[in-house]
């Protein structure tokens, strides 16, 4: 019974207290974040992306090509940068199963957080790729995209 109530009682202070935190940030605003595949990476480290411009596009694929030879002729899918964003996020994690990843995109103000959850698998030393892509709506040049990485 007193575990009961003592479950009872976080329960309704974490709810309190979401509550408070989305009255108190109330400015923001989840953002359509569409999936997007890039294929032929070698992810070398963790990787925070955010590309504004088809120069910078470009410069993913060409310093960090995949040698596999079905990579060779390899091309980047087509985005309009006039009218898109494209943030990422690369990285690798131990595991004995590759994670379960989930993401949202939040704007406050003039600026984007790109929330990602990670659940790790297991404690075994392989290391499974995260690559996660999202293309949001063009941003402005001056505003900031924090990274908030979860790993659980």
């Amino acid at each position: 019974m007193k575990l009961l109530i003592i479950n009872t009682t976080i329960a309704f202070l974490l709810i309190l207290s979401f509550n408070l935190y989305s009255q108190v940030n109330t400015n923001e605003e989840i953002i359509q974040c569409i999936e997007f595949t890039i294929g032929c990476r070698t992810i070398h480290g963790d990787g925070k992306f955010v590309i504004k411009n088809n120069d910078e596009y470009i410069k993913l694929l060409e310093n960090n090509r995949s040698p596999h030879p079905d990579c060779i002729n390899y091309e980047l899918p087509y985005i309009d940068f006039n009218q898109n964003t494209l943030i990422g996020y690369e990285s690798g994690i131990s595991g004995c199963d590759f994670p379960t990843v989930s993401y949202q995109v939040m704007k406050t103000d003039n600026n984007y957080i790109f929330k990602i959850n990670i659940i790790q698998k297991g404690n075994c030393k392989r290391s499974n790729l995260i690559n996660t892509w999202c293309l949001i709506p063009k941003i402005e040049n001056e505003s900031m995209v924090e990274f908030k990485i979860n790993i659980f």
